[in-house]
């Protein structure tokens, strides 16, 4: 069997340095996959990189549907207190616009873009721009006929004629499902007109540590394989931003020279392979600090705060999921569906007998979260949480 190569550098990858028990692969759609996770870091440039359990032509062509519940369906983003939630559409809008100066009819490709819900909001706010898109599966294009003209989709294959003519290329969370990155990146820069723009969100692993357990998501990129990445294929980086979209890499670069790229420094990639390390471990303590709280609470009816993918990781690891009555779910899209068998409700319309809380979110978040809980029914549940 030859050995796995790293998506980024192509170099040799060395023995996995976390693996789930037996089907335990969970996708970023909240689904099992059949075999082993298996997460690998790269000596060179510190990518980190997760094995393909699926094909993954077939896979995004027939079994991705991410967010096709409706024209309108969404993923919250944030909610500040007392005000309406912020979509993540809306926010990515809102970045778009702050970091790319887009001029008076710029032609722009949304690369990999699913029900392209962003692009749609940006038409609204910019119909001068002459917005194209383009995805490997033709399951969404109910949608982009909606707001777009025909000749401006393409699924497959790319049209000839498309070839050096984009102003700006965007990637909203894609580039972390696609082994084939070199070949990617090679398409995005002969698409892009001289100094023209590519503007991409990936998730950062980093400071969102349920990432490293998504099945479908094969790169976990870090700030030195991001930047290796680019230079490899003939982009130069203008702004690598790891504040300005939470739990993500804002990536900004322009069409380069084709020159030899640099390794980062061992130094770096030792850094980021430490803080591999320590996620690696947080996640094989995780299901031992889970079963503790569970037993400890077995009388209790139990709730989920969160019907997202930790949510989904918490219930399919509790010896008795019965005990859990319901998600519980911020998310006005989300509230009314079920998952995994169980209701989706409203903080609000929590049953009465719920005395155990699991709080299923990006444990960076959850102090504040538990404090919301808290404000609103004082004293009345037991919280589990991940522990750092």
């Amino acid at each position: 069997m030859d050995s796995l190569q790293c998506n980024v550098c192509q170099a040799p990858l060395a023995g996995a340095v976390y693996t789930s028990l037996p089907d335990q692969a969970l996708s970023s759609l909240n689904r099992n996959l059949d075999g082993q996770l298996e997460v690998f870091s790269c000596h060179e440039c510190g990518h980190v990189q997760t094995s393909e359990l699926y094909n993954s032509q077939s896979y995004y062509d027939n079994d991705y549907d991410i967010l096709t519940g409706s024209e309108d369906e969404d993923q919250i983003y944030s909610v500040a207190p007392g005000q309406s939630p912020l979509f993540r559409t809306q926010h990515q809008v809102n970045l778009l616009l702050a970091k790319l100066d887009l001029p008076e009819g710029a032609r722009l490709l949304d690369y990999g873009c699913a029900k392209s819900s962003t692009m749609r909001a940006l038409q609204g706010q910019r119909p001068d721009l002459a917005i194209h898109l383009f995805d490997v599966s033709d399951r969404y294009q109910e949608f982009w006929a909606k707001f777009l003209a025909k000749e401006r989709c393409a699924t497959y294959e790319i049209p000839a004629q498309w070839h050096g003519s984009f102003d700006a290329i965007t990637s909203f969370f894609s580039l972390e499902h696609i082994q084939e990155l070199a070949n990617t990146l090679q398409k995005m820069r002969r698409l892009l007109r001289e100094q023209g723009r590519l503007y991409a969100i990936v998730p950062n692993v980093f400071t969102n540590i349920g990432d490293f357990l998504v099945a479908d998501h094969v790169n976990h990129f870090s700030h030195t394989s991001i930047e290796q990445l680019l230079a490899l294929h003939g982009f130069e980086l203008i702004e690598l931003d790891d504040h300005s979209h939470r739990g993500a890499f804002v990536i900004v670069a322009k069409v380069g020279s084709a020159s030899l790229a640099q390794r980062p420094s061992p130094a770096e990639v030792d850094r980021v392979r430490a803080a591999t390390e320590t996620i690696s471990r947080f996640w094989r303590n995780a299901e031992t600090d889970l079963r503790r709280f569970e037993t400890a609470h077995a009388e209790h009816t139990a709730a989920i705060y969160g019907a997202g993918f930790y949510g989904s990781y918490i219930a399919g690891r509790l010896a008795q999921p019965e005990k859990v009555q319901t998600f519980v779910d911020q998310n006005p899209y989300l509230q009314g569906t079920v998952l995994l068998e169980k209701p989706v409700v409203a903080l609000d319309r929590l049953p009465d007998g719920i005395r155990a809380i699991y709080l299923a979110v990006n444990p960076a978040s959850a102090e504040a979260v538990k404090a919301d809980i808290e404000q609103k029914f004082p004293n009345r549940f037991s919280f589990f949480q991940f522990q750092p």
